[in-house]
């Protein structure tokens, strides 16, 4: 949705002028899931069970609080990349992980790539790599975006994307390193049970001017999710500023992730601060 205000408002500029970077230069910030390695086995003293009952109610309660119920809507607000990318609408029906039922009625030969690093949402900051294949039909015969893969950072976002929306979201470990010297590139390395399947660099290049989704008509800004027998329809809303990138590398596994190398980027933009709502979605039992 930003993406589509941003097309409407943004002119080419020189792609060989300085960078610009996202969050402070140099951070560089690592999102992983941790998995407890178990205790030795051998004979505990009263002290060590003790230690080790206190332990466990304090990781049951680190799990309940990342996985707590967080119910529409949310207000978000971070920064992140954004591309356009033509493709072959034999790769879009086949190999972007639509569901079966989905694929006949998909259309369009523009699909949209989004990595997005939100610093504040209701369940914590996460990171999120995402795809939209285009548009499908809803239960009603409206045709509107679909997410078909999307990775986050956090269990906390796994269980209320799929719950609130329908999306099928994955957890994955996200690893980010913003420039630091205004001539290089923002790098993203994201991997799942250890395996990196996702690896991307930007340079954005020119202004940032202002966008918001508010000013496009309803139905290019509604996405249609299809989750365990259920159809959610709604219309996030967002605003911020966008300018100019440059997708710098792009490596895919495309066992895991759509292979972004099999299209053609038209346009790719940096949002260095946005605000989105994503509202209480309309939810009915698919037929």
């Amino acid at each position: 949705q930003l993406a589509a205000a941003c097309l409407r408002t943004l002119r080419p500029l020189d792609p060989d002028r300085a960078c610009g970077s996202l969050r402070t230069p140099g951070q560089r910030f690592s999102a992983k899931t941790v998995i407890a390695e178990p205790a030795a086995s051998g004979t505990m003293t009263p002290q060590q069970h003790d230690g080790d009952e206190n332990m466990a109610t304090a990781q049951t309660a680190n799990s309940t609080a990342k996985t707590a119920r967080a119910p529409a809507p949310w207000t978000l607000s971070g920064c992140g990349y954004i591309a356009a990318i033509r493709c072959d609408s034999d790769f879009l029906d086949e190999d972007c992980f639509l569901e079966p039922e989905q694929v006949h009625s998909r259309r369009g030969r523009i699909a949209y790539m989004m990595l997005v690093d939100y610093t504040d949402s209701p369940v914590g900051p996460y990171q999120e790599l995402l795809f939209i294949p285009g548009r499908v039909a809803t239960m009603s015969g409206a045709w509107r975006w679909t997410i078909s893969r999307i990775f986050v950072s956090t269990e906390a976002s796994v269980s209320n994307g799929r719950e609130n929306w329908g999306i099928p979201k994955e957890l994955a470990d996200f690893d980010v390193h913003y420039d630091t010297t205004g001539r290089g590139c923002d790098e993203f390395q994201v991997a799942r049970d250890g395996h990196t399947f996702a690896r991307m660099s930007f340079r954005p290049w020119g202004f940032s001017m202002p966008v918001t989704t508010r000013i496009l008509p309803a139905s290019m800004c509604t996405l249609v999710q299809a989750w365990r027998g259920r159809e959610f329809v709604f219309a996030p809303e967002a605003s911020g500023r966008a300018g100019p990138a440059k997708m710098a590398e792009c490596a895919i596994d495309p066992d895991v992730f759509p292979d972004l190398t099999r299209g053609t980027v038209l346009t790719c933009l940096q949002v260095p601060d946005f605000t989105m709502t994503f509202p209480v979605a309309r939810v009915d039992d698919c037929r």
